[in-house]
């Protein structure tokens, strides 16, 4: 199924948590991942995304919706976390946050990257150490420079999209790669 995240953050919400399983068929908690995915329709997302790490120890569930007041995102993480915290059986929830898009890349000049099912995906993700001097500001910045050069230089990918975290100094780089298979 395709999907998209944008770069900027002018009209979306996004939401990503990350679960490590603890079942020995993934495939189960990936079904649940996908009834998860249906429940959050009826909050109103209107994109949503299961990744699975090549060795099976990561789950990354993504989700976008139409941006919300303050108010309203903050009820909705909530109902979100309250849901998740339902996977206590298959899943431990590692993070989980809404994250504002600081920018983006495509090779084919579009404004979101771009990816389905099969495709190769890669999350990094950097922390400003606590101990530094330097501003939140600078280092969202700093993290973006480097997403941008790392961008350019890998070959085959198409795209991909600079997150920061909302509520923490985090970022993370999402780079997407075509599926070979196509």
């Amino acid at each position: 199924m395709a999907s998209f995240m944008p770069f900027t953050n002018n009209n979306l919400d996004i939401f990503m948590c990350v679960l490590r399983p603890t079942v020995a068929v993934l495939d189960d908690l990936v079904d649940t991942l996908k009834h998860f995915s249906f429940f959050t329709e009826t909050l109103g997302c209107i994109h949503s995304s299961i990744f699975k790490s090549i060795h099976g120890n990561m789950i990354i569930w993504y989700g976008a919706w139409i941006k919300r007041s303050h108010e309203n995102k903050e009820l909705l993480h909530e109902a979100l976390v309250s849901a998740l915290k339902n996977l206590h059986n298959m899943a431990i929830l590692v993070d989980h946050n809404f994250m504002v898009a600081y920018g983006g890349d495509a090779r084919d000049g579009s404004p979101a990257a771009k990816f389905s099912t099969g495709d190769t995906i890669c999350f990094s993700c950097t922390n400003m150490p606590s101990n530094t001097k330097m501003k939140e500001h600078d280092f969202a910045h700093t993290c973006f420079s480097v997403f941008q050069s790392y961008f350019l230089k890998m070959d085959g990918t198409i795209s991909g999209v600079c997150l920061k975290c909302a509520t923490r100094p985090m970022m993370i780089n999402f780079y997407v790669w075509k599926n070979l298979q196509s």
